[in-house]
């Protein structure tokens, strides 16, 4: 009997415009992921609903779009990135406007931002790096647990 091979990574979408959303969902399922989509306005409003998504859904990579007010929506991205449940999830922020993000971002490991207009082929070499470092990140706490034991 062949092994089972591994569930594919899921990609959480957050966008504004449901074209947008269809063509990211199109782009990373033609790559081999699982994707799961939401508008802007259903989970900007709390850190904790984007979260409480991303967890059910179990999240390996978060493409945000960080449209108009940059403020409001990077605050959201901002929460997330500290809750301990994403911690391991990579984040990608989309945006028209990288100058301005730049502007309110701090270090971070596992964000990047990426400037809009894009070519699909960025976000889905992003998606990738992203979940291979999720995936690495997990690999690593679970050996250093089993050196514990």
């Amino acid at each position: 009997m062949a092994d089972a091979k591994p569930d594919p990574p899921t990609v959480v979408i957050v966008d504004s415009l449901q074209d947008t959303l269809d063509m990211l969902r199109c782009a990373l399922e033609n790559a081999g992921f699982r994707v799961v989509e939401a508008g802007v306005d259903d989970l900007r409003h709390a850190a904790g609903d984007l979260a409480a998504f991303a967890v059910e859904q179990g999240a390996t990579v978060i493409v945000y779009d960080v449209s108009l007010p940059y403020e409001t929506n990077w605050r959201t991205v901002q929460a997330c990135l500290a809750i301990p449940a994403l911690a391991d999830v990579g984040f990608i922020v989309t945006t028209t406007n990288e100058v301005a993000i730049y502007d309110l971002v701090g270090p971070s490991d596992n964000l990047q931002v990426i400037g809009k207009p894009y070519e699909l082929r960025e976000v889905v070499e992003a998606v990738r790096r992203a979940a291979r470092r999720g995936a690495n990140d997990r690999r690593a706490v679970q050996s250093a647990m089993m050196r514990r034991v």
